[in-house]
C-alpha cells in the first residue's frame, strides 16, 4: 500500500511526501522480513529470499528519491545498505547485485565523481554478464549507457564511443532495443563532436532536439541543451550562420529567468557541466567571427560573449545560497511562505519532468499512457501555480528575481558602474582557450583569446605555487646548487692541464 502511494506521490512531483512514503514502505518490508525468517516460510509460499529482494526493491527506491532531491550523501548510504544486504544474501554474481551497482553508479555520477562512477558501472557490467543477464537486456544496455557517460564526463571521448559502438551491434538485431539505442543521448553525441565526428553527431542532435521539442516544449530546458550541442556540431562543421540561430534560440532557454518547467534544477554537476560547454562553444563561435557575421547580424559579437562568460561562472551553489536569501530576506512571513510555495512548485515540476522523461525514455511496452496523461496534466497545473506565484513576487518583491536568480551582467551594466579613465578585465578560462575581454567606460570592447586551455593554466598555477613555496624553493636551490658544483667541477676536471701548478 505504502509503495503505490510513494510511487504516486512521485508522479505527482511531491518528492518529500514520496520519500516518508517509502520509508514507511521500508519498515514494512524490515517487519515481514524479520516475520518470515523467523517462520522459515510463510503460510502462502513467500519465502525469506523473496521479501527480502523486495525490502532491497523498496530501499533503491527511496534512494533514487534522495537523489531526485539532491540528497546525494544520503542517497549513497542507502544504497550501500542495500549493497552489503545483497553481497551477504546472494554473493556478488546476481541480478540484484548488478542492478544495485548500476544505481550506484548513478548517485555516483550525479555527485560528480565520475571515476568512481565509471568504475561501479563497469563492475556492474561484469556482474551482470558473470550473472548470465543477456548482453542485449535493457538491464545490461543501462548499465554500459551509464558506464559510457562516466567515461564522456572524464573527457575520454573515444573510449566512450566504442562502449557505444558495441551496445549498437549488440542489439542491431532487436527492433524495439535497437529503435531505443538508435535515437542516441547527448553525451554520446558529444563524444562525436569532441572527436571530429560532428557529421554524425548533427543528424543526432536534430533528432533529439525535435522530439524533446515534441514531448516537452521548445522552451523546455533538455530541448534547449539539444539544441546547443546541436550548435556546438554545426559551427565545427562550418555551419556558422545556422550555429549562430540555433545558439541563440537554446541560450535563450538556458538562461531564461523564472523557468516555470524547472527541469535544470533536477541535475547535479554533469548538466551544469553540460550548459558551461554550450556557453563556452557560443563563445567560441563570437570570438571567431568577431568583426564579420556578428556586425551583419547586427549585434557585438564581443559584448554578447561578455554577458554569456559572466552566466558560465555561475553554479547550483550560489543558487541555492540565494534561496535561502531570498526566503530569510522577505519583509513578511506571508511573502516568506510566497517564496516558500514558489520554490516547492518549482522542485515538484522538476521531480515530475524528470520523471516523465524516464517513462517516455522507456521501450514503448514499458510505458503507461495513462500515467504520462497524468503526469502531463500534473506539470501543467503546477506550472500554471507557479507563474502565479512568480507574478505576485514580482509585483510585491521586486528584488526576488535578481536575488535567486541573477541575470548575467552585460557590457552597458559594466560601464555604469565604472569611471572615467577605468576598464573593466574580465577573464574566462575554458576547456582549450582563455578569453580577455577588455571593457572601458567608453570605446569598443577589446576581445582576445590565448590558445592556453584549463589543464595546462592549472599546471603553470601549480609550477608557481610551488616557486613561492619557501620549503619547495629552498629544497629546489639546494639541489640547484648542488647540480652546478657537479657541472663546475667536472668541466674543471675534463680542462685541466697535465702540468703542475695549475
Amino acid at each position: 500500500m505504502e509503495r503505490a502511494r510513494a510511487a504516486l506521490l512521485e508522479a505527482e512531483g511531491k518528492v518529500a511526501e514520496a520519500e516518508s512514503a517509502w520509508r514507511r514502505a521500508l519498515g514494512s518490508a524490515r517487519q515481514e522480513v524479520e516475520v518470515s525468517r523467523a517462520l522459515s516460510e510463510r503460510s502462502d509460499g513467500v519465502s525469506a529470499d523473496r521479501r527480502e529482494t523486495s525490502m532491497d526493491n523498496v530501499e533503491i527506491s527511496l534512494a533514487l528519491n534522495l537523489m531526485r532531491q539532491e540528497r546525494l550523501a544520503e542517497a549513497e548510504m542507502a544504497v550501500r545498505n542495500v549493497l552489503t544486504r545483497i553481497l551477504t544474501r546472494t554473493g556478488k554474481y546476481s541480478w540484484n547485485t548488478g542492478r544495485a551497482a548500476r544505481q550506484f553508479a548513478r548517485i555516483l555520477f550525479e555527485q560528480g565523481r565520475y571515476a568512481d562512477a565509471e568504475k561501479m558501472a563497469l563492475a556492474a557490467v561484469e556482474i551482470l554478464e558473470h550473472a548470465g543477464v543477456p548482453v542485449g537486456s535493457l538491464e545490461m544496455l543501462q548499465a554500459r549507457r551509464t558506464y559510457a557517460a562516466a567515461l564522456v564526463a572524464q573527457t575520454r571521448w573515444s573510449d566512450a564511443l566504442s562502449v557505444y559502438s558495441g551496445m549498437g551491434s549488440v542489439v542491431e538485431t532487436q527492433h524495439k532495443l535497437g529503435n531505443w539505442l538508435a535515437r542516441g543521448d547527448v553525451n554520446w553525441a558529444l563524444a562525436l563532436i569532441k572527436t571530429n565526428r560532428h557529421a554524425e553527431a548533427v543528424p543526432m542532435l536534430e533528432s533529439l532536439t525535435a522530439e524533446s521539442g515534441a514531448r516537452l516544449g521548445h522552451d523546455h530546458y533538455q530541448t534547449a541543451e539539444h539544441r546547443g550541442f546541436l550548435a556546438m556540431a554545426l559551427a565545427e562543421g562550418g555551419q556558422r550562420e545556422r550555429a549562430l540561430k540555433e545558439f541563440a534560440e537554446a541560450t535563450r532557454a538556458l538562461l531564461a529567468r523564472g523557468r516555470v518547467d524547472a527541469e535544470e534544477e533536477a541535475g547535479g554537476r554533469a548538466k551544469t557541466w553540460r550548459r558551461t560547454l554550450i556557453l563556452e562553444g557560443y563563445i567560441r563561435l563570437l570570438y571567431d567571427i568577431r568583426g564579420e557575421t556578428g556586425e551583419r547580424a547586427g549585434f557585438d559579437p564581443a559584448a554578447e560573449a561578455f554577458r554569456l562568460a559572466d552566466a558560465a561562472r555561475g553554479g547550483n551553489t550560489q543558487r541555492a545560497l540565494a534561496e535561502a536569501a531570498a526566503r530569510t530576506s522577505a519583509a513578511t512571513p506571508a511573502l516568506a511562505e510566497v517564496i516558500r510555495k514558489e520554490q516547492d512548485a518549482r522542485q515538484q515540476l522538476a521531480v515530475l519532468y524528470q520523471l516523465l522523461l524516464k517513462m517516455l525514455a522507456a521501450p514503448p511496452d514499458q510505458q503507461l499512457p495513462q500515467v504520462v496523461a497524468q503526469m502531463r496534466t500534473r506539470i501543467q497545473e503546477l506550472e500554471k501555480e507557479r507563474r502565479s506565484l512568480f507574478a505576485d513576487l514580482e509585483r510585491r518583491f521586486p528584488a526576488y528575481t535578481n536575488l535567486i536568480d541573477p541575470r548575467p551582467a552585460t557590457v552597458e551594466e559594466a560601464r555604469a558602474a565604472l569611471r572615467v579613465g577605468e576598464v573593466l578585465v574580465s577573464v574566462l578560462v575554458a576547456d582549450d582557450r582563455t578569453y580577455v575581454w577588455a571593457v572601458p567606460r567608453q570605446g569598443p570592447v577589446g576581445f582576445h583569446a590565448a590558445t592556453l586551455g584549463e589543464k595546462a593554466l592549472n599546471r603553470q598555477v601549480a609550477h608557481l605555487r610551488r616557486a613561492l613555496d619557501p620549503g619547495a624553493s629552498m629544497s629546489r636551490r639546494h639541489r640547484d646548487r648542488h647540480r652546478l658544483r657537479r657541472i663546475t667541477v667536472g668541466a674543471c676536471r675534463r680542462r685541466r692541464p697535465a702540468a703542475p701548478g695549475w
